[in-house]
């Protein structure tokens, strides 16, 4: 099976995003594009709705598939780093995971996650799909993100909790299948070096809060001003073939590691996401619109 990223900016939706497939097994990536943190202001100050990262690898079979979403990273144990906020998923907002399988930058299918209002520490999540999507229509194909009317695969599951199993045959009216879901915290596994980031591209980085501390003073002096990432290293010493990396900073640092995000995940067969088209190809994306 041949997985496609497709990468769709979209002004109806609250947060844009940025994709990264991860190949792992049988499946091929190609066409990947990178990942994108805090876009906007807006989702600079609501990380709830800010999406880093969507992930498509093999599932615990041949014939399963996993996609998965991060959201509201960095988040330093369990608080948002811009604000201190508790992490939790924004309840008047909706969350979806997009599949094109005809190749057309056209969203056939949809994975829609809903949440509850956050009480005493704990929320619940509903999932439906995959689904056709209901088209709006404000902009024709390109606006696809009404809330389906169709019975929930998941229902009311709790944020956190691990092997959260729907039965696709009684929801969807899908050949027979399960579908398993997560939503919670859990670690970051994107790779930056945010602080050489900055220094490339410093009007990146927040004018406020911890984050607009990282790689330089404001405004950035031409001293800290970089054109290159910083060379991946073993045991302090760049590794062979990195001349193109910028080493008079020594070595790439992984900000985002022991820092959590918001996921959120589920496992299906592929044959209710692919529905018997030829080639097998998909395109995943993903949007939270308010």
């Amino acid at each position: 099976m041949k997985i496609r990223s497709q990468f769709h900016k979209k002004t109806a939706v609250a947060a844009l995003l940025g994709v990264g497939l991860v190949a792992a097994g049988g499946v091929a990536v190609r066409d990947s594009v990178g990942s994108d943190h805090q876009q906007t202001a807006l989702t600079e100050l609501n990380p709830s709705i800010d999406i880093n990262d969507v992930y498509v690898f093999p599932g615990s079979s041949d014939d399963r598939i996993v996609l998965a979403m991060t959201i509201a990273s960095p988040i330093i144990g369990n608080r948002t780093m811009v604000g201190s906020q508790v992490p939790s998923f924004d309840p008047n907002a909706l969350y979806q995971l997009k599949v094109d399988n005809t190749m057309d930058g056209v969203p056939d299918l949809v994975l829609q996650f809903s949440f509850d209002q956050l009480a005493n520490g704990t929320q619940s999540f509903d999932v439906i799909g995959p689904v056709v999507p209901r088209d709006v229509g404000a902009f024709g194909n390109a606006v696809r993100d009404a809330f389906s009317t169709a019975t929930p695969v998941i229902r009311r599951a709790a944020v956190g909790a691990m092997n959260v199993t729907g039965n696709l045959a009684a929801s969807t009216g899908a050949s027979a299948g399960t579908i398993q879901a997560f939503a919670g915290l859990r670690d970051d596994p994107f790779f930056v070096d945010l602080e050489q980031f900055f220094r490339i591209i410093p009007d990146r980085r927040p004018t406020q809060g911890p984050l607009s501390q990282i790689g330089g003073v404001i405004p950035p002096s031409e001293g800290v001003l970089a054109s290159a990432f910083r060379p991946k290293c073993t045991n302090g010493v760049p590794n062979a073939g990195q001349t193109q990396f910028d080493r008079a900073r020594g070595c790439a640092v992984d900000f985002l590691r022991g820092i959590n995000a918001l996921a959120i995940v589920v496992e299906l067969p592929e044959s209710q996401l692919t529905q018997g088209r030829s080639g097998g190809q998909i395109g995943v994306w993903a949007t939270v619109s308010q």
